[in-house]
């Protein structure tokens, strides 16, 4: 294990983001982030019952979810 190199100044969890902080950060409600995540319109991946959602992706605000 005293092998295994370490990178702290890039960790992949800096890439992701929850429910509400990509709500907060894309102006859209977290219900319709759920749905975008469900629709697979945007990546994301379920882990249990969250979401986890890639932060380095386009603003979805032009889908409309039914």
């Amino acid at each position: 294990m005293n092998d295994l190199k370490r990178d702290t100044d890039h960790n992949c969890l800096d890439q992701v983001e929850g429910v509400k902080e990509m709500s907060e950060l894309w102006g859209l409600s977290e219900s319709h982030i759920k749905h975008l995540c469900q629709q697979k319109k945007i990546i994301a991946k379920n882990i249990g019952k969250t979401w986890v959602i890639l932060k380095v992706q386009p603003n979805p605000s032009k889908y409309k979810t039914k």
